[in-house]
């Protein structure tokens, strides 16, 4: 695939949301997605750097425009509405990546690409001000750092940059007033901090030091476990925390002292 192919996708973006064109663009993310998808299959790490980069250029043209014209968030079609179908997309596309990369074994500076890029755009959407879609992104990095694709056969591939990522969108969102975002993103990394403990019998959290360093001065500890206790997260995050809310609540008191520590 040439170098240029993926900014050629997306290189008129800009102008079609201006123009309030969502249908010329809504489809651009999935194609991405598919080149993404078969340049992992080849081993081609060039292409996909280049796809990853043209995917946050797309991002930028999108935050930029929405910012004007707040509508551009959903796609009207003949059968009704897609809320949010820009982050929809491009959570899975990064989602499925993380998935496919570890299952091919691709270099761990790629694999990160996929957790960075997620949460480059949760911390650009907050900059902007657009708050709504956060929670789906915050999904998709708890769907990255849990996914069963860690484990191969006679070995653990553990990827833990979504939590440190979590961490960081933690600070992100607390810094800008957004506490429920920031409880949410809290209930996430404790998530993705316990996953290895009891599904993968890893005998330590990971990254713990370095996550609780990035994250804000004031956690909300309070609303991350009614988070982890409320049925709809429970419901959501059944197969990855069999053994119910209780020991994610133990990581965030862990986390809680260590915080006060720090």
């Amino acid at each position: 695939m040439p170098r240029g192919f993926p900014q050629y996708v997306v290189e008129d973006i800009d102008r079609e949301l201006a123009g309030g064109k969502t249908g010329l663009v809504v489809f651009r993310l999935p194609l991405l997605g598919e080149m993404l998808r078969l340049s992992l299959r080849r081993g081609d790490s060039v292409a996909t750097r280049c796809i990853v980069e043209a995917l946050s250029d797309a991002r930028a043209s999108y935050i930029a425009r929405v910012a004007e014209r707040p509508g551009l968030a959903e796609h009207r079609t003949e059968d009704g509405q897609r809320r949010g179908w820009f982050v929809d997309d491009h959570v899975s596309m990064l989602v499925n990546a993380a998935d496919d990369g570890l299952t091919l074994g691709i270099p761990s500076f790629d694999l990160n690409l996929f957790a960075r890029s997620l949460s480059g755009l949760a911390a650009e959407l907050i900059e902007a001000g657009q708050y709504e879609d956060l929670p789906d992104i915050i999904d998709g990095l708890v769907s990255q750092g849990t996914t069963t694709q860690q484990v191969g056969q006679g070995y653990i591939n553990h990827f833990s940059e979504p939590i440190g990522q979590l961490a960081f969108l933690e600070e992100k969102a607390e810094r800008a007033g957004q506490t429920d975002v920031a409880a949410y993103a809290l209930a996430g990394w404790a998530l993705t901090q316990t996953y290895p403990r009891f599904h993968l019998e890893l005998d330590r959290y990971a990254m713990w030091d370095r996550s609780i360093e990035a994250m804000g001065p004031h956690p909300p500890w309070e609303g991350a476990e009614r988070c982890i206790r409320s049925q709809d997260w429970q419901w959501k995050w059944a197969n990855k925390q069999y053994l119910g809310p209780d020991p994610v609540v133990v990581a965030i008191a862990d986390a809680k002292q260590a915080h006060r520590r720090r």
